[in-house]
Parts: C-alpha cells; sequence; structure tokens
C-alpha cells in the first residue's frame, strides 16, 4: 500500500490572523512604551532644573547674591536700562563654572569680555554654537542653534536654552521698576535669599519654555525657547530680554493666537504643565491648570484693573503669586 504523509504548516487565514493580533497588541503597548520614554526624559529634564538651581545656589554662597538677568557696565540710561541692539551676557554664562564648565567660563571670560565682542570672535563664537545638554529639554525638538532676529546676538546664532528665569508677574520689570510683584531675575540686578519675603519654597526660580507650540488655530508659533549666553535687548521695549527670562503675563503653556506672549511666558512640551525649580532648589511639575486671569479672559486681552491691581503687589491668582518674590502673597501651589 502507498502511504501519504500529511504534510504540516499554516494557513494563509492562520497567518493574517496571527499578524492581527501582534498588530492590535503593539497598537496596545507603544503608549505605554511612549508614556514611559516621555517619564524618562520628564525625570532627566527635572534633574537639568534641579543641578542648574543648585549651582545657583552655589554661586549665591560665592558671591552672597544669584547672578542678574543679564549684565551691562555702568553708565546706563536713566531708566536703569542698558543700551539697545547690543548684547548683555545672561544668568546662565555666570553659573558655568558650576555645571563643570569651567574652562569655557574661563575661554569667554564671562563678565570682562564684552558678550559684543565675543560673538564677534570666531573661536569664541564656535565655542557659543556648542549646545550644553544641562540646558535642553529632552522632550524639546527644537533646533540647536537660534534663528530669527529676536534671539540672535549681534546678528549671530548661539546655543539654545530651555530654561528661563522668573521675572515677575505680569509685564518685564527692570532695576528701576520696583513693583512688589517682581521675580528672582531682574537686569542688571543681583537679588539674594534675603529678598524672598514669600518664602523660597513658594517663589518660581527657573522655569521651562519649548521652542514652538501649534496654537488653537493649528498654527505654528516659534517661541524660540531661549539663549544659554545672554541677550540683546532691542530698540522695541523688552524685545530681546526674554531669551533669558519669562513672566506671568500669560498663562502656562499659552497657545492663543499671540506668539509675543508664548515668547514671554513658560511652557513645555511635558503634556499638562512644565517644571520649575523654585528659589529653594526644589523641583515642582506645575499644572497649566493652576488658577490664572486668563480663565476669565481665555483670548489673552488684559483687564486693566486686573493690572493696576497686580503692579500694586496684589496678586490675585496662584500663577500670580507664585512669580513674585516678595507681593506677600505666597499662594497655594497646586
Amino acid at each position: 500500500m502507498r502511504r501519504f504523509r500529511r504534510t504540516t504548516g499554516f494557513t494563509l487565514v492562520e497567518l493574517l490572523v496571527v499578524i492581527a493580533i501582534i498588530g492590535v497588541l503593539v497598537a496596545l503597548l507603544l503608549p505605554a512604551v511612549q508614556a514611559a520614554r516621555e517619564a524618562a526624559r520628564r525625570m532627566s529634564c527635572g534633574n537639568n532644573l534641579k543641578q542648574i538651581a543648585l549651582s545657583a545656589h552655589t554661586y549665591h554662597n560665592t558671591y552672597q547674591a544669584f547672578p542678574p538677568a543679564f549684565l551691562y557696565k555702568p553708565p546706563y540710561a536713566a531708566n536703569g536700562r542698558g543700551p539697545n541692539n547690543t548684547p548683555f551676557w545672561g544668568w546662565s554664562s555666570f553659573l558655568l563654572p558650576f555645571i563643570e564648565q569651567q574652562p569655557l567660563h574661563e575661554r569667554l571670560n564671562v563678565g570682562t569680555t564684552h558678550l559684543l565682542v565675543a560673538v564677534n570672535t570666531p573661536l569664541l563664537l564656535d565655542m557659543m554654537q556648542k549646545p550644553i545638554p544641562s540646558f535642553r529639554c529632552p522632550s524639546d525638538t527644537g533646533p540647536p542653534l537660534q534663528v530669527g532676529s529676536p534671539c540672535l546676538l549681534d546678528g549671530k546664532a548661539t546655543a539654545v536654552s530651555n530654561y528661563v528665569g522668573s521675572n515677575g508677574s505680569r509685564y518685564f520689570r527692570g532695576r528701576n521698576n520696583n513693583h512688589l510683584n517682581i521675580g528672582m531675575f531682574v537686569e542688571h540686578v543681583s537679588i539674594s535669599i534675603r529678598d524672598v519675603l514669600d518664602g523660597t519654597s513658594n517663589t518660581a526660580f527657573i522655569g521651562e519654555r519649548r521652542w514652538s507650540v501649534s496654537d488653537i488655530n493649528s498654527r505654528l508659533r516659534i517661541s524660540r525657547a531661549a539663549n544659554i549666553f545672554g541677550v540683546r535687548r532691542h530698540n522695541s521695549g523688552n524685545q530681546g530680554t526674554n531669551a533669558v527670562m519669562g513672566s506671568g503675563r500669560a498663562k502656562l503653556n499659552y497657545n492663543w493666537s499671540h506668539t509675543g506672549r508664548s515668547r514671554m511666558s513658560f511652557s513645555s512640551e511635558h503634556p499638562g504643565g512644565a517644571q520649575f525649580a523654585l528659589a529653594d532648589a526644589s523641583v515642582r511639575f506645575i499644572p497649566e491648570t493652576i488658577e490664572n486671569d486668563f480663565n476669565i479672559f481665555p483670548n489673552g486681552a488684559d483687564n486693566q484693573s486686573r493690572i493696576n491691581t497686580a503692579a500694586a503687589g496684589r496678586p490675585d491668582t496662584a500663577w500670580e503669586s507664585l512669580h513674585g518674590r516678595h507681593d506677600g502673597s505666597s499662594g497655594a501651589l497646586p
């Protein structure tokens, strides 16, 4: 008798079913993997802020004050501001020796060599165009160098930072604008811990700013994050100073159709909020739902009575209180 041996294998239908099952499992697993990656990036970003804040405290221990938002040399104008269209060293550059960047600080001769000279010296400019990972949020996918006029230093692109100092609750405040809601970083003024009357654990120190955001109309708005090395003050008011500092004028993760306000405020690529180092060097994740004026005026329109109230030192929201170091209100952090 002839024997027939049956061959074993999978039918096409069986293969398609297995492939479909694998596809479903991958689709279910992918969000969990992405969430885990974002959690790791957020932790790394928090570590960056922690190290920067600790380096600022080490600077304070050395010089009895924190670095200014940006520094220029006298004589200065009657309004207490430096001349326009000139680059000035920013607060991050003064912290370089305390975040294992001592050689870079020495080569740049920060604070002695004028930043205008430094950015026009090819060797020094090349050094300022090297990214420093400690100043970049791993979740931000923006370019390593600045582009666009507001953040260029004498027309030169330098390395991007995702971290800006808190200047105050509303509009940017200069050295002669001694409003009670002023923050931790002021141009040409060094703030010390004794100036933080609301408590270091209740006051914003350094926060995040992302490179770009899609507004409510799905239009890309470029905030350009920040600069590591300094600012270039422009003829138009405070334009350019946002390269190293932010304010509470706009809500956290502002996404309305106004690029200027997103450039002045705080934001991040982390879902739901942004991370801040407080003045005591602790790091907190502040949700974008924190109480703020824009819950009432969502289109960003300023209400003059509220501005007057805040300018007088009586902030009426937790978001404003967070950015004032001696406004008499410690706020309630979420």
